[in-house]
């Protein structure tokens, strides 16, 4: 029999049922005719399993969410689990009260400026230099996606532009480096920070006329964070109320 946009087959037990229909004439999307065929149709819970959280705690952290789902995808097949899903993944993870974001051998740019202590506006500028940047991993390949620095990039960063190095936290270094020897030439070479890379922009609030010597300058003077007025610059959007332009 023919399907109309008011019946449906159950897809339990096959009887014809009507379906609602929404606003606009969307129908409803019900697969099931009752309650009992509804719950028939549910996929069986997988439990967790010890050796699956065993498994999640040894090696929690190490990496991407979508890196650490296929690892673990891998493992699971080949010890005869089933395979999971990045969100249920995901939600094991925060149960067990650790983050998704990895903390070896991958790096945030406020990890590095923590190590280094290092401005974070520093680093993300090493993203745009024109000569051997600082490369970034970016997670999922989605734009805006949160953005990682793994050691092998920040080591061929190291050995393109020691100089942007200088006068960084030694301990943090050598971790990075993995290299106590390499980190001491770089800071024996460079033992100061380098003059800055970019020019601060000057900006003037439109509606006070109030030119001031930096976007951080601005933003202090209104008690937001530099980005925030950056933002206004290049958008031409308000912060607090005020409109900002670059001179």
């Amino acid at each position: 029999m023919k399907l109309t946009q008011y019946t449906r087959p159950c897809a339990v037990c096959g009887t014809r049922f009507d379906i609602k229909i929404k606003r606009n004439g969307r129908p409803s999307t019900r697969k099931t005719c009752s309650k009992e065929c509804s719950v028939a149709r549910r996929v069986a819970p997988n439990p967790w399993k010890q050796e699956e959280v065993d498994w999640l705690l040894e090696n929690i952290q190490s990496r991407p969410l979508s890196q650490f789902l296929r690892a673990f995808n891998a493992w699971a097949a080949m010890n005869g689990y089933k395979t999971r899903t990045k969100n249920s993944l995901d939600k094991k993870i925060r149960a067990l009260g650790y983050s998704t974001r990895p903390t070896i051998e991958y790096y945030s740019p406020m990890r590095l400026s923590q190590m280094l202590k290092i401005p974070r506006d520093t680093i993300h500028g090493w993203k745009k230099l024109k000569k051997h940047p600082l490369e970034t991993y970016q997670h999922d390949h989605k734009y805006k996606a949160f953005n990682y620095v793994t050691g092998k990039q920040f080591k061929d960063f190291a050995r393109h532009h020691p100089e942007c190095l200088g006068g960084a936290d030694e301990i943090g270094l050598q971790i990075l480096l993995e290299d106590s020897r390499w980190a001491k030439e770089i800071l024996r070479a460079y033992p100061n920070r380098p003059a800055k890379m970019f020019p601060s922009m000057r900006v003037r609030c439109i509606d006070t006329g109030k030119i001031y010597p930096s976007l951080g300058a601005a933003a202090r003077d209104i008690h937001v964070v530099r980005q925030c007025v950056a933002r206004a610059v290049h958008n031409g959007s308000k912060v607090c109320g005020l409109r900002f332009e670059a001179v």
